[in-house]
């Protein structure tokens, strides 16, 4: 896994950071953003620094509840959850592809929940982000 552009934690990204390292991407960033607000309600968003190793990311939550990590790298951005054992059992049951669902249910549960990490690269993945989003929350 890539570790993301921003490490230092004396400096909290700005929009203009961000835009410049995405890209081409930035307009996905932007895109994620307003259909998570638009499909789960009004999202509180803020920056969080999780150490040397993965920089900063920008924390979309519900209600005190984290939905989503969107952490920005270098042309592209990773979009990472943390699934219960209840969000897990609704992965199951979606209609998420079998080899993430299979990832899914094979990755370490650590007490915030089961890692899951997509890289957003392309338009396409911006649905997939979104159904997470909507099982995470089940």
């Amino acid at each position: 896994m890539e570790p993301g552009t921003f490490r230092e934690k004396a400096q909290i990204p700005d929009a203009a950071e961000v835009a410049a390292t995405l890209g081409k991407t930035f307009g996905l960033w932007t895109a994620l953003r307003a259909a998570l607000h638009d499909r789960l309600g009004s999202l509180d968003e803020a920056w969080k620094f999780s150490g040397k190793q993965y920089g900063w990311s920008l924390q979309l939550s519900l209600k005190k509840r984290a939905v989503v990590y969107l952490t920005p790298c270098p042309g592209f951005f990773r979009a990472s959850f943390a699934f219960s054992d209840q969000a897990v059992a609704a992965a199951r049951q979606s209609d998420l592809p079998a080899k993430l669902i299979e990832e899914i249910e094979s990755a370490q549960k650590y007490l915030e929940g089961r890692p899951v990490r997509v890289e957003v690269r392309k338009k396409s993945a911006l649905d997939l982000v979104l159904k997470l989003a909507t099982i995470k929350l089940a």
